[in-house]
C-alpha cells in the first residue's frame, strides 16, 4: 500500500462508507500515478482529470471532489498532521516550509471553490397523485404481516416523507410521541442527517388519520415490542426475522407493487417518489418551506423546491383530502379487528 493510500484510506469499513473509500482509493491512485503525495493536494488538477481523461459526468465529478474535501478536513483536525508530513517529507527537504506549505494547501482544498464543478441539476420529479396512492396502499395483503409490513412502511415515507435508511433504522422507543400536539416519530442523527422530530401528516390528504392505528397494530400482530421496526420476512411473508429491514429490501418491497400512469402504463414508486409526493403535499396544503426541509433532512431549501416541483403547481396532485383513510382503516379491521 502506498503512502497516499495509507493516509487517505478512512478506518470506518460500514456500508455507509462504501462510496467514499471507492471515490479516495481513485483519488490515491491517481496521486501515485503522477507522483504527488498526499499532502500537497490540487483538487482542480484533479477535477480536470476526472472530467477529461476519465470522462465521468460533472455531477459525479463533484461527488469525488466533496469526498476528498470531507477527508483533508478531517486530516486538519489530527494534532499530530505535521509531524505526519514531516515523516514522508523527502531527505534533504526544509521541513518547516514543507509543513507550512502542505497545511495552506490543505486547508485550500477544504474550501468549495477547490476543485468546483459547475454544472446544473435537473431535476428529476415524480409524484403520485391520490388516485395512484390509493391503488398503491391497496395492493399489499393484509391477511399476511408482510402486507402489514409494507402498507404501514410504505404509509410512513409518504406521511413522514422519511428516506429508505431512516426507515430501516427506525426503533420501537422512536414512534407514538408527540409534537404539537400531534403523532410524531423520532429520526435519529446518522451521517447525512440530523436528528429530528417529524410530525405525521396523513390526515392532510388522506379524509382521516390512519396510520398510527396500522402503527399499533402492525406491532402488535408481530410481537415487536422493542428494538427495530421494520423487519426482513422468510419467504411466504408471515415468518418474521430479527434482523432489520435493509435499503435493499425497502426498494425490492417497492417495486413489488405495480400502480398505473394517467395513461394506464404500468409503473412503480421508489422511495424518492413518495418523498417527492409528500413534499409537494405539505407545500400545497400550506406547510412553511423550511418546515418541510426541516422534516425532509435536507441543508438546502433548493433540495427541497426541486422535491416539491414546479412552483405554478399546474397539475398539482392534492387540491382536496381525497385519499381513503377510511377504507384502509375497513381493511384493517376485517383482518386484525382481534388486535
Amino acid at each position: 500500500m502506498s503512502e497516499n493510500h495509507e493516509i487517505l484510506f478512512i478506518q470506518d469499513s460500514s456500508r455507509k462508507q462504501k462510496d467514499a473509500r471507492q471515490r479516495l482509493t481513485y483519488y490515491a491512485d491517481y496521486l501515485t500515478e503522477t507522483g504527488n503525495p498526499w499532502y500537497l493536494p490540487d483538487l482542480n488538477a484533479y477535477r480536470d482529470y476526472l472530467l477529461n481523461e476519465r470522462h465521468l459526468m460533472p455531477a459525479s465529478v463533484a461527488a469525488h471532489v466533496g469526498t476528498i474535501r470531507v477527508r483533508y478536513r478531517d486530516l486538519l483536525r489530527d494534532k499530530n498532521l505535521p509531524s505526519r508530513i514531516e515523516a514522508h517529507a523527502p531527505a534533504g527537504t526544509d521541513k518547516a516550509a514543507l509543513v507550512a506549505e502542505a497545511l495552506t494547501r490543505m486547508e485550500q482544498a477544504t474550501s468549495t471553490s477547490a476543485g468546483r464543478v459547475e454544472f446544473r441539476r435537473t431535476p428529476q420529479v415524480s409524484h403520485l397523485n391520490c388516485r395512484q396512492i390509493n391503488e398503491l396502499l391497496a395492493q399489499p395483503n393484509l391477511a399476511r404481516r408482510q402486507g402489514l409490513r409494507d402498507i404501514t412502511g410504505m404509509g410512513l415515507i409518504i406521511s413522514a416523507g422519511v428516506n429508505e435508511a431512516e426507515l430501516c433504522a427506525l426503533q420501537v422507543s422512536d414512534l407514538f410521541l408527540r409534537h404539537n400536539g400531534v403523532p410524531a416519530i423520532h429520526i435519529a442523527a446518522d451521517g447525512k442527517g440530523t436528528e429530528r422530530t417529524i410530525q405525521l401528516y396523513d390526515d392532510v390528504y388522506f379524509d382521516m388519520a390512519w396510520l398510527e392505528t396500522y402503527l399499533r397494530t402492525y406491532l402488535d400482530v408481530a410481537g415487536i415490542t422493542v428494538g427495530p421496526v421494520f423487519r426482513g420476512f422468510f419467504r411466504g411473508g408471515d415468518r418474521m426475522g430479527q434482523k432489520p429491514l435493509t435499503i435493499r429490501g425497502v426498494q425490492k418491497m417497492l417495486k413489488g407493487y405495480v400502480i398505473h400512469d394517467d395513461l394506464g402504463a404500468e409503473m412503480t414508486a421508489t422511495a424518492l417518489d413518495l418523498r417527492r409526493t409528500y413534499a409537494r403535499m405539505l407545500y400545497k396544503a400550506g406547510i412553511p418551506l423550511e418546515t418541510i426541509q426541516a422534516n425532509l433532512g435536507h441543508t438546502s431549501s433548493l433540495t427541497t423546491l426541486e422535491y416539491i416541483g414546479p412552483p405554478d403547481l399546474s397539475g398539482a396532485p392534492f387540491a382536496s383530502r381525497a385519499c381513503n383513510g377510511q377504507v384502509l382503516l375497513n381493511k384493517l379491521h376485517q383482518h386484525w379487528d382481534s388486535h
